[in-house]
């Protein structure tokens, strides 16, 4: 038996053993330009929940998905809405309370903040209510970021004021279906483009905290806003020192648990991007590390960061970008445990050219890694442009 032949079989003996793939599987053929917004997996459901965005209709579809690409359930909410809108969604733990919030632009100043729920696992939704209505933002972009803070029930939606650059909250109370009054957190925020807050929360000396990391409009530095007392009050914004040029924010990650950790990706004006993470609950940050190591990757809406794992010492991260200068390409994974950066490039779909990516990631009961992808692409271009949307799991091991 040849050298090489010897290779190849203990290269698939390797593949076999680390990691199994199940996909692409198309869920969507549509004939308007389709982005995904949101991609959340729901373990206690075995569910994946992807949010699509239908741009030349301005429609968003709700897909609930099995883990052999089944769609089971489909919600289209018809409501019209511009440019690009963050469609976000959480779950409350239990496999049937979902919440989502969006916006909806009516002109060229003037958006709408709506919020929906579904309490059946996503077979059917309210109807969506407004919940802040003539926020000012720039071209149909608004900001939306949405927390869900399980420990308490409390629901938080952080969004942008474009005129005076500042970021918002508006929250609702556990078992309450009135939000709060808006209430300003920073004055300083950058809104030329979209995704500059994210939130996440833990758990500092047994109380909940909540952090938001925004890129603010003067130097574009990153800033990090702090509350002990969920949300009721808000220390100063303090810069994160070593990032400069961040033009947005990918992600936000930290365990709700006690870890001191938090984990920060943004893209900077040299179309990298860059992880930055604190050991000691974001008093001070390592130096940002950059996690596209190909080079080529240009940011065309990666799917955010994501903390894999329920406790310490699995602190693994998710990101993922694409390539949209070649013709054949891939979709990138970054994985970062024990200090340790790995690049898994994938071919999905190969030779078709993808729009937007989505994904999330959980750990298995025999601890392994899951990793739930949702990629937009062009099937046909010309006159006649056609869109897919497919849908992909991998369940592999942690890097050593």
């Amino acid at each position: 038996m040849s050298n090489s032949i010897i290779t190849l079989a203990l290269l698939l003996i390797f593949l076999s053993a680390s990691a199994t793939w199940t996909g692409p599987i198309r869920l969507l053929t549509l004939q308007n330009y389709a982005s995904v917004s949101c991609v959340y997996y729901d373990p206690a459901s075995d569910i994946t929940h992807v949010v699509v965005h239908e741009r030349t209709v301005e429609w968003a579809r709700h897909l609930a998905v099995s883990n052999n690409g089944t769609v089971l359930y489909s919600t289209l909410f018809r409501r019209q809405y511009t440019n690009w809108p963050k469609i976000v969604i959480r779950g409350a733990g239990d496999g049937k309370r979902l919440f989502m919030a969006m916006p909806y632009s009516f002109s060229d100043s003037d958006s709408i903040l709506a919020f929906t729920e579904s309490r059946d696992g996503g077979k059917t939704w309210n109807e969506p209510e407004d919940i802040v209505a003539k926020v000012k933002s720039l071209r149909g972009k608004l900001l939306v970021d949405l927390l869900y803070v399980a420990e308490t029930g409390w629901v938080y939606v952080f969004f942008t004021k474009y005129q005076e650059n500042e970021l918002m909250v508006i929250s609702r109370a556990a078992h309450s279906a009135t939000f709060s009054t808006p209430k300003t957190i920073a004055k300083d925020i950058n809104t030329k483009d979209t995704q500059q807050a994210r939130a996440s929360y833990n758990s500092w000396v047994g109380k909940l905290v909540l952090h938001v990391v925004y890129a603010d409009n003067y130097n574009s530095q990153l800033k990090h806003l702090r509350s002990h007392d969920m949300g009721v009050t808000w220390q100063p914004a303090k810069e994160i020192a070593g990032v400069s040029r961040a033009s947005h924010i990918t992600g936000i990650a930290s365990h709700p648990g006690s870890s001191q950790g938090i984990y920060v990706a943004y893209n900077n004006r040299d179309d990298k991007e860059m992880l930055i993470r604190s050991l000691d609950y974001g008093i001070t940050y390592k130096p940002p590390l950059v996690l596209n190591k190909g080079g080529d990757f240009y940011n065309s809406g990666p799917s955010g960061l994501l903390l894999c794992g329920n406790k310490d010492p699995v602190l693994a991260t998710l990101l993922v970008t694409t390539d949209n200068f070649h013709v054949n390409t891939t979709v990138e994974y970054t994985l970062w445990t024990q200090q340790r950066l790995e690049p898994y490039p994938r071919d999905y779909p190969k030779t078709r050219r993808p729009l937007s990516v989505g994904a999330d990631c959980a750990v298995d009961a025999n601890g392994g890694l899951d990793m739930f992808t949702v990629v937009s692409v062009e099937e046909k271009g010309g006159s006649a442009k056609e869109y897919a949307v497919y849908f992909a799991k991998e369940t592999g091991k942690f890097p050593a």
